[in-house]
């Protein structure tokens, strides 16, 4: 076995010391997520069912966002906007419909001033967001598939 002192070196300590401190620092930066899911409607019925009686469906976007950031979401009138409407199409062909915030389709959700949705400070756990569509009733088009994109944005 090799004595103490050859274990510890051959410099024997003091019983004196200093010290010093140094800062550690990070920055939390704003930041959040939005993930979309599709809005399916479905069948649409022009002779019958949906003659008289509009289409609904809803989906929803998870928003993320740092520990108390609030955010704003918006979402654009989409690739086959006119007039200030949303569209589906398919080919030529244009199927009228609408986004809203509130299950009750009372409330319009765009991009302009007064239709983007405010969410308070965030608790940094995911949130799930509703979009409720619908499709106006009484449109008489072709027969085919009609899709549109929208775009979501979160301003935070």
């Amino acid at each position: 076995m090799l004595p103490l002192a050859l274990l510890a070196g051959s410099v024997p300590l003091a019983g004196q010391s200093t010290q010093s401190g140094f800062s550690v620092g990070a920055t939390v930066s704003r930041s959040c997520q939005i993930d979309a899911s599709p809005l399916a409607f479905g069948n649409y019925d022009p002779v019958a069912r949906h003659a008289t009686a509009p289409l609904d469906a809803d989906t929803i976007l998870v928003v993320t966002c740092t520990k108390g950031t609030p955010a704003a979401i918006a979402l654009n009138a989409g690739r086959n906007a006119s007039g200030g409407g949303h569209f589906m199409a398919s080919g030529s062909e244009r199927l009228r419909y609408d986004l809203y915030q509130d299950a009750g389709r009372g409330q319009r959700w765009g991009d302009a001033p007064g239709e983007l949705l405010t969410l308070g400070p965030s608790d940094g756990n995911a949130r799930s967001v509703h979009i409720y569509g619908r499709v106006p009733a009484d449109q008489d088009v072709l027969v085919g598939t009609y899709s549109d994109t929208v775009v979501a944005t979160v301003y935070f």
